[in-house]
This record gives C-alpha cells, structure tokens and sequence, in this order.
C-alpha cells in the first residue's frame, strides 16, 4: 500500500499537537487502513490502476503522467496518492508513506 495507518496517526498527532481542527476524513481513513480486508482491497486496488497508469503505450504515458504531475497535493493528499501509485509502479523502488508532491519530475526512474 502506498500509505499504511502510521503516516495517518502521524497526521492526526500534528494537527493535535498544533491545537488544529482534524479534518474528519482523516478519522475514517484511519479507519480503513486498521481494517485488514478493505486494507486489502485498497492493495489490490492500488496494484490494478498502477499497472494501466504505468502502461509503456507512447501517447497515453505521455498524458497519463502530465496529469498526475499536476494534481494538487496536500492537504487532501488526492494527487499524492496518484502520484505514488504511478511512481511505486515505475520506481526500481518505494517504500510506504511517500509522498511525493505535484510538479516533481523524477528523471530515468528504474534507476531510482
């Protein structure tokens, strides 16, 4: 998985430490990350769109990674996430809990 519960209880400690609002969506994703089976459904999930984002396909490589560079990122992490489906698929390597922000262009990325 691209994100597991402990970037989440990171997430939510900071906002807690800062005296900030937790959004509440924050809440149920950490929800859904301590449950095993949708977890795994979220992994399956993740492996499927990896593999169409990462298709070799001239044109549609071309398109597929303009759009991802530029979705917006944090706070609502929507484009980290797409991001780091797109790039754990391309890297020669990626942990969990990478974020990798819009704009980034990762040059020669199976050297990664």
């Amino acid at each position: 998985m691209i994100y597991d519960v402990r970037l989440i209880e990171q997430m939510i400690s900071l906002k807690a430490g800062k005296k900030e609002k937790v959004p509440s969506f924050y809440g149920i994703i950490h929800s859904i990350l301590k449950n095993r089976i949708l977890s795994f459904f979220i992994g399956m999930f993740e492996a499927v769109a990896g593999f169409f984002l990462a298709l070799q396909i001239p044109l549609f490589r071309d398109l597929a990674l303009s759009f991802i560079q530029h979705l917006p990122g944090a706070p609502f992490f929507g484009g980290n996430y797409i991001r780091g489906i797109y790039w754990k698929r391309s890297l020669a390597a990626m942990g969990k809990n990478c974020i990798i922000e819009h704009g980034v262009i990762i040059r020669n990325p199976s050297a990664v």
